[in-house]
């Protein structure tokens, strides 16, 4: 998995310019900003934070951010956006399914980029963000369909046996 992300780290944000990607990080930020001006949030984690998109656009809204990455390329892409802006957001290099963090540490841990759907193991990293959210905090998840995270796969063979699943499968 860390290969992988090595590899894509210089057009991995290349994608977030496509116009799908924007009409859907629009709609997520409204639905981010809705939802957290009706919730006591403050200490947020961003789980498979990438780049910093999540972290940045949140640090800029107030929030005191954590961003935690297994891939050290992407944390360091992240850290210059972060320097570039002038934001004050705690980089972690560590596995979300095994995380360094104290339990009940964060108000809303944040996992958007379909993190879960490409975890290894997803039930240990719900286990591991009910640790460390808070009594009464928040979680936050979107997830890839098959589509969605074929696109993902750097094996091109089951990128297209993914990709050429039915519809019905999908569902």
């Amino acid at each position: 998995m860390i290969a992988m992300y090595k590899g894509l780290v210089k057009m991995y944000d290349d994608g977030a310019n496509a116009r799908s990607a924007k009409i859907s990080d629009f709609v997520t930020e409204q639905n981010l900003l809705r939802a957290l001006s009706t919730l006591n949030i403050n200490k947020i984690l961003d789980a498979g934070g990438g780049t910093g998109r999540w972290s940045s656009f949140l640090a800029k809204q107030g929030f005191d951010m954590t961003i935690m990455d297994i891939s050290p390329e992407m944390l360091g892409m992240a850290e210059q956006k972060f320097t570039r802006d002038n934001l004050d957001v705690r980089l972690v290099e560590g596995d979300i399914e095994n995380s360094p963090f104290a339990s009940q540490e964060f108000d809303l841990v944040l996992a958007e980029g379909g993190v879960i759907s490409i975890t290894p193991n997803p039930m240990q990293m719900l286990a591991e963000f009910r640790r460390i959210t808070k009594s009464g905090g928040y979680v936050w998840i979107d997830y890839l369909n098959v589509m969605g995270w074929s696109l993902l796969q750097p094996d091109v063979e089951l990128k297209m046996q993914l990709a050429s699943v039915e519809e019905e499968d999908i569902y």
